[in-house]
């Protein structure tokens, strides 16, 4: 008996269970059973209680299924028999049609399905109420409260309900499938429509499947080879570049030598202009290939550029400080100016703005005789817009016509053949100009007057500038430096003294020119003159506890090239620092000595200052990070 009380027992929990959706009658009812069930456990046979309880529990699993049911957004009818009226219809068909159950309760199918009569719903019952078959299947119309139709299938039944026979039917609202099913079927002719005019026009045309293949195949070379042209430009372009930067590296490296060592005061006037004469041809050439090789990277999508604080007034001034020699020996007023009030730091790419300004600075000089030349900024607002920095150059100087100012801008374009005999030039300067201000987020232009002078404009985006200081033309003077990580002086404040480099280079005069710069700056300097030695170099300072503090390799070298020497150095596990020294200058060669193993890289012509503090830096570095692993 005891088994039986506690079956009892877990019934009645339960029922608590699901006290919420049982109706109070059923609630009521159950309980009182549990309870009678528990007083007369002792006066009637086991099987008996038991027999009760399972009906009690049976009922609370009926009264649960009948909440699914009527929770269920399927639609589920029951209609009488006889007089076809809707006894009970649950929520998802009260929902859908938009009837209360009570107005329901007085209606029949036939009051929301419009296409059938009262006779034909009682031919179609007839096999149902013969037994003849246990459920009919179709699709119809159904008619909400608002007068809307939608489609439905439905799956028609007779079913016992409290020992009555009903009507039962479940409904399946098939409107989103019938959308879909158009859907597919406007899809189709739409399609059909397409094969249509394409068979048209290859009938029109004259064209079979082979001519398209053939014609599809000629596309295909034809790509092949324009890639194959593109990659032989590339080469060409680096290889042009390496072999013009090698000599170049040692031209203008002791030409700076030269300059700088001994009494420049007392030498004759003839060596101090031959000098003169070296450095400006060697930097003409210097700045040849760069702009080829910028033009290049544009037209390749391979050009990189930064984003970061940067002074536009201090880039102009910098521009002017740069090229103010030039235009004092043909007596020109160079200033800059500032219109209104600018940011006094935006965000951009310094080096392609000084870039721009050194462009169109410098043709202002050279196509002006008299007068002067203005760099004016200003800034450019609108409301809703990102703000933009706007640079004029205006000189004093020969003009343009009209039709010269239409191809300005042109790749290899300037304004006649003859400006090209007078003052010399590639054309590049301005095409890439244009480039640049458009990947800075601007455009540039220009206006002309024959006979007196030219303004060329160019803008390019601020950045956020909500909170940063503003400037005019009564500010103090503003420095570059103050945006540029602080340089050291190269004879006094590097922390080089003693320091061991070696340098990996083939080239005898850029041993010589690297050597002289680095003993200067106080650095013990070791030669190999290939990478297998500079390797073998690197191994023995390690074993002899006296490691090089930096190795500078050359990437194009005989026996051994600085990439597989680097590569080497590395899997050995060599932790020292390595900078590359390349003459090769393109994006991918960056990319390709970075991968290799190289910590930095630098090209040829390298600047003597740069050298210097790229040295110190990772002298210090190292410095830094010896002195931690030791505390």
């Amino acid at each position: 008996m005891s088994a039986v009380i506690n079956s009892l027992k877990q019934l009645q929990k339960q029922l608590l269970q699901y006290r919420e959706t049982l109706s109070d009658e059923t609630f009521d009812l159950l309980e009182n059973v549990i309870e009678n069930c528990e007083e007369k456990n002792n006066h009637q046979p086991p099987d008996q209680v038991q027999d009760v309880a399972k009906q009690a529990q049976a009922a609370t699993q009926q009264e649960g299924y009948c909440e699914i049911l009527e929770k269920s957004l399927n639609e589920i009818y029951i209609f009488d028999i006889e007089t076809y009226c809707f006894t009970h219809v649950n929520y998802g068909a009260r929902l859908n049609l938009g009837y209360t159950l009570d107005e329901l309760q007085k209606m029949t199918p036939l009051d929301i399905k419009p296409e059938i009569t009262k006779e034909f719903f009682m031919e179609m019952v007839t096999s149902l109420l013969k037994e003849e078959v246990e459920i009919l299947k179709f699709s119809t119309i159904h008619r909400r409260k608002d007068g809307s139709d939608y489609p439905v299938d439905v799956n028609f039944q007779t079913a016992n309900c409290d020992g009555k026979k009903v009507f039962a039917a479940i409904i399946l609202d098939m409107t989103e499938q019938r959308k879909a099913e158009a859907e597919l079927v406007r899809a189709h002719e739409e399609l059909q429509k397409v094969s249509l005019i394409q068979k048209v026009a290859i009938e029109r045309n004259g064209r079979t499947l082979r001519e398209l293949k053939f014609a599809h195949n000629e596309l295909k070379e034809a790509y092949e080879e324009a890639k194959k042209a593109t990659r032989s430009k590339s080469e060409f372009l680096a290889n042009m570049s390496h072999e013009i930067r090698t000599p170049m590296t040692a031209i203008l490296g002791f030409t700076d030598f030269l300059r700088t060592e001994g009494d420049l005061s007392i030498a004759p006037k003839h060596r101090i202009e031959s000098i003169d004469t070296i450095e400006r041809n060697g930097q003409y050439l210097l700045e040849l290939i760069n702009d080829i090789l910028d033009l290049s990277k544009i037209e390749s999508g391979q050009f990189e550029t930064e984003r970061i604080e940067c002074s536009p007034y201090a880039i102009a001034k910098d521009v002017v400080s740069l090229l103010k020699f030039r235009a004092k020996e043909k007596g020109i007023i160079f200033n800059v100016r500032i219109d209104g009030l600018i940011p006094e730091a935006i965000l951009s790419d310094p080096t392609r703005l000084r870039q721009i300004l050194v462009n169109l600075a410098g043709n202002a000089i050279k196509f002006t005789e008299t007068g002067s030349i203005d760099i004016v900024i200003r800034l450019l607002s609108w409301p809703g817009k990102e703000a933009k920095i706007q640079f004029d150059v205006v000189d004093t100087g020969i003009g343009l016509k009209e039709h010269q100012i239409e191809k300005i801008f042109q790749s290899f374009s300037q304004a006649d053949t003859s400006v090209t005999r007078k003052y010399g030039g590639t054309g590049l300067g301005l095409s890439i100009s244009k480039r640049l201000t458009e990947i800075l987020g601007g455009d540039i232009s220009v206006s002309s007057v024959i006979g007196d002078g030219s303004t060329f404009s160019f803008t390019v985006t601020t950045g956020r500038i909500k909170n940063v200081k503003m400037i005019g033309s009564d500010s103090k003077e503003i420095s570059s430096e103050k945006f540029k990580n602080n340089e050291m002086n190269e004879e006094t404040d590097h922390p080089l003294q003693g320091c061991r480099v070696l340098i990996a280079e083939d080239g005898p005069d850029n041993q010589r020119l690297f050597g002289f710069i680095l003993e200067k700056a106080g650095i013990e300097v070791t030669i190999a003159e290939d990478g297998k030695f500079a390797v073998e170099l690197a191994n023995s300072g390690l074993l002899e506890g006296r490691p090089f503090d930096v190795i500078l390799m050359d990437m194009q070298m005989p026996v051994m090239d600085g990439y597989t020497a680097t590569g080497n150095l590395r899997s050995a596990g060599y932790t020292g620092s390595i900078i590359a020294l390349t003459a090769h200058a393109m994006a991918e060669d960056k990319k390709k000595c970075l991968d290799a193993g190289c910590d930095a890289f630098l090209t040829k012509p390298v600047d003597r200052k740069l050298l210097i503090e790229t040295i110190t830096n990772y002298v210090t570095q190292n410095k830094i990070a010896s002195a931690q692993v030791s505390y």
